[in-house]
């Protein structure tokens, strides 16, 4: 219950494993298989068709879930408010260092830390708005009651995404736009069609590199 071990590796006390979390819904109205957290969380990172994206949110659930197990003792399906705010405050500033900051190294090695410094205030929000979302879609499924990290903002992080002038997004700001994408049905309004549409010209204009010409007048042919 205190090492810290990459996703893959990751192997979780029966008593922190979520199944029989605090705000776990009832198995019998569940949409997911899943038994525990991690395989629930699994789901959620692989229903993902972006490698870029699944990395980036295995990033996220990887820290939130060691986290919640070394520092607060608990399964991830049942933090709280409480635990949403401190972890805010531990995404400042992760303590204890030698525990959960170091360099850059091989997910294979005992070295590996989850977190390489102090993160800034946008991504500390996109930290947030990633498991935030992830809650989200837990509840979707009926796998959970709550989402402890509704309403839960860093003071200081820009209202927009930190897009720079460049003619092409980094790996960066494609894991902003498209967690907007998977809950653009959910918080915007749309239908779920249209938010398929859009989730499809996404996927398929990062996979091509079309121009927004060639991507218009594309046909099944070309």
């Amino acid at each position: 219950s205190s090492e810290i071990a990459p996703w893959e590796r990751l192997v979780v006390p029966h008593e922190v494993d979520g199944s029989h979390g605090v705000f776990r819904a009832d198995q019998a109205t569940c949409t997911l298989s899943a038994r525990n957290d991690y395989q629930a969380v699994q789901a959620w990172i692989e229903l993902q068709e972006s490698a870029a994206t699944q990395r980036a949110y295995r990033k996220e659930a990887e820290r939130l879930m060691l986290w919640a197990i070394v520092e607060r003792g608990k399964a991830l399906s049942s933090l709280t408010t409480e635990d949403a705010i401190a972890y805010r405050q531990f995404l400042r500033k992760p303590t204890p260092k030698e525990r959960w900051v170091g360099p850059a190294m091989p997910r294979s090695s005992g070295e590996w830390r989850p977190f390489q410094g102090v993160l800034a205030p946008s991504s500390a929000a996109y930290a947030l708005s990633v498991v935030g979302g992830l809650f989200r879609w837990l509840i979707q499924q009926r796998y959970s009651l709550a989402n402890p990290f509704a309403g839960v903002k860093v003071k200081g992080a820009k209202s927009t995404a930190p897009f720079d002038s460049g003619r092409a997004f980094n790996d960066h700001e494609w894991s902003l736009i498209r967690p907007v994408a998977d809950d653009i049905a959910w918080v915007g309004g749309w239908s779920e069609e249209a938010a398929q549409r859009l989730r499809f010209v996404l996927d398929f204009w990062y996979a091509t590199g079309l121009r927004p010409d060639e991507m218009v007048n594309a046909t099944l042919g070309s």
